[in-house]
C-alpha cells in the first residue's frame, strides 16, 4: 500500500510474532530419530494454544518458511509433515499408549481403522494424525 508505507503478503523473520513462534518451537520440541508424522497443522494447533493472549495471522505456509530458515535440520515432507521430531507439551505415543489402556483395547484382536475411529470419538481436542497412529499401533502389534 504506497500510502501506508505497507507491503502486504510479505514477512520479515524478525518480527516478534515470529520470534515468538521459534521462542515456542525452542521451548517446545526437541529431535527425536523415532517420531515420525508430525503435521503442520498440529504445530499450529499447539502453537495457538500456547500463545492465546497474543493475536497474529498464522498459518501452515507461514510456520513451513519460519522453520525451514530457522531450522533447516528438519525436512518438511509434503509440505505437510515433520520427522524427528517430539514434542514435549504433547507425547503422541503416549497419548496413544493411555487411550488404549483406558479403553482396554486389545490391539492384536481389532482393526485399526476401528481403533482409530474410537480414538477420533473420544473427547480428545487435538486427534493424532492417522498417519502417525497406525505407525504407532503397528509398532506396537510387531512388538507385543
Amino acid at each position: 500500500s504506497n500510502n501506508k508505507n505497507i507491503l502486504k503478503n510479505y514477512y520479515s523473520l524478525h518480527i516478534p510474532n515470529i520470534t515468538l513462534f521459534i521462542d515456542f518451537w525452542n521451548e517446545n520440541f526437541i529431535f527425536d530419530e523415532n517420531e515420525y508424522y508430525f503435521e503442520l497443522s498440529e504445530i499450529l494447533f499447539l502453537f495457538n494454544k500456547y500463545n492465546k493472549k497474543k493475536k497474529h495471522n498464522f498459518n501452515e505456509t507461514l510456520i513451513h518458511y519460519i522453520i525451514q530458515v530457522n531450522f533447516p535440520t528438519y525436512k518438511i515432507i509434503d509440505n505437510k509433515h515433520i520427522h524427528n521430531l517430539k514434542c514435549k507439551i504433547w507425547n503422541k505415543s503416549e497419548e496413544i499408549d493411555n487411550f488404549i489402556q483406558t479403553k482396554t483395547i486389545n490391539i492384536k484382536n481389532e482393526n485399526i481403522n476401528n481403533i482409530y475411529k474410537k480414538y477420533c470419538n473420544d473427547n480428545n481436542k487435538l486427534k493424532i494424525n492417522k498417519k502417525y497412529f497406525k505407525m504407532y499401533l503397528n509398532k506396537l502389534k510387531s512388538n507385543s
